[in-house]
């Protein structure tokens, strides 16, 4: 699959919210992995739920603050509404988050180690079994706070 380069056009129907959250999405694929044509749809849907929350958000803002409740106590279903679209919005983003992981992951996998320390002891300093510097003493860490830092009881 060949990377896109630079962010394409948002869909026409977002508002301001949406054509951010497009442009974020779109930048930060770019940025740490590559963006893809199959990655549009998830973004797309992402950035439509992002503006249907930032729609329903200025619907709750416009609510007089005694109304957020009734008599009874109950939420207003605005609030409800918005809980469900922010709900949304976050699955999504984790939705892209996770591809963008695995495609680093995979990225990372596909280009070997990068650098760090051979797995193994092969050529390594090795101790013999009978090393004091592998002696421990009896007493415990936590005797030793009780009796002040001091090995002997």
């Amino acid at each position: 699959m060949k990377a896109m380069k630079q962010v394409p056009p948002p869909p026409a129907d977002l508002s301001a919210a949406g054509v951010a959250a497009w442009k974020d999405a779109c930048r930060n694929f770019i940025d740490t992995c590559e963006l893809r044509r199959s990655d549009l749809p998830l973004i797309s849907a992402f950035s439509a739920a992002v503006d249907a929350a930032e729609r329903v958000r200025g619907f709750v803002a416009k609510i007089a603050p005694h109304d957020l409740a009734d008599e009874n106590g109950r939420a207003h279903p605005m609030l409800a509404e918005l809980r469900a679209h922010t709900s949304n919005v976050g699955g999504l983003f984790r939705k892209l988050e996770a591809t963008a992981t695995q495609r680093m992951a995979s990225a990372n996998r596909k280009s070997g180690p990068q650098g760090g320390r051979a797995v193994g002891t092969k050529g390594l300093p090795q101790r013999a079994k009978n090393d004091p510097a592998k002696k421990t003493t009896n007493v415990s860490w936590i005797e030793k706070i009780r009796n002040g830092g001091n090995d002997a009881a």
